[in-house]
């Protein structure tokens, strides 16, 4: 599935004039380790994604609700990755991928709760959205070859737990999660650990 890259730029700033629209704004930058599991898994390393968070609940709200984006590419575990193909037929060829380029842009809304309405707390919570996975590779499995550009697109849902420290004007957050993806034109379902850290400032 191509996706144009307009549609990106006008979600980036569907998220600029959204975090400009309430005095109890939060912005926020997430850092994350990255490891997919599953077929991809075995095809690329781990990696770390970045996103910009926003949220417009107070800073001493115990509920939590934003919107992200944010991005992160993987580079090859090898050279050149093999496998094996199966026909309609049900002969199997022996194949082979070079990958050259593994972006992946995200775009979620999140939701969660603070278990105490103290400067120190847990939070429990769920993020769900869409991703555009851009993949460049080279391939040949007997059945197609040659160099090939997909743009695949993912929804996502992500359960977390996160511990947060909040201070008058900042917040500093330690999360864990696991996100699960499922494409929307393949049978393709991954899923990925997702350790991270986030700073928030209110203005």
């Amino acid at each position: 599935m191509k996706i144009s890259k307009r549609l990106v730029i006008i979600l980036f700033f569907l998220f600029i004039i959204l975090a400009n629209r309430n005095s109890y704004a939060q912005i926020g930058f997430r850092a994350s380790l990255i490891e997919i599991s599953g077929v991809e898994g075995y095809a690329v390393k781990p990696g770390v994604s970045y996103e910009f968070k926003y949220n417009n609940m107070e800073l001493d709200s115990r509920y939590k609700l934003g919107i992200s984006i944010g991005f992160f590419s993987l580079k090859p575990r090898q050279d050149t990755t093999y496998y094996l193909t199966y026909s309609s037929e049900n002969i199997v060829y022996p194949s082979y991928q070079i990958i050259e380029k593994y972006n992946v842009t995200t775009f979620r809304v999140e939701n969660g709760f603070k278990l105490f309405k103290t400067k120190i707390s847990p939070l429990i919570g769920i993020e769900n959205g869409f991703s555009i996975t851009h993949i460049e590779s080279e391939k040949d499995n007997k059945i197609s070859s040659g160099n090939q550009i997909d743009d695949l697109l993912y929804l996502e849902t992500m359960p977390k737990f996160e511990l947060l420290f909040n201070s008058e004007h900042m917040e500093f957050i330690i999360g864990f999660s696991k996100c699960f993806t499922h494409s929307v034109s393949f049978k393709i379902a991954n899923s990925y650990w997702k350790p991270y850290l986030v700073f928030s400032y209110y203005f």
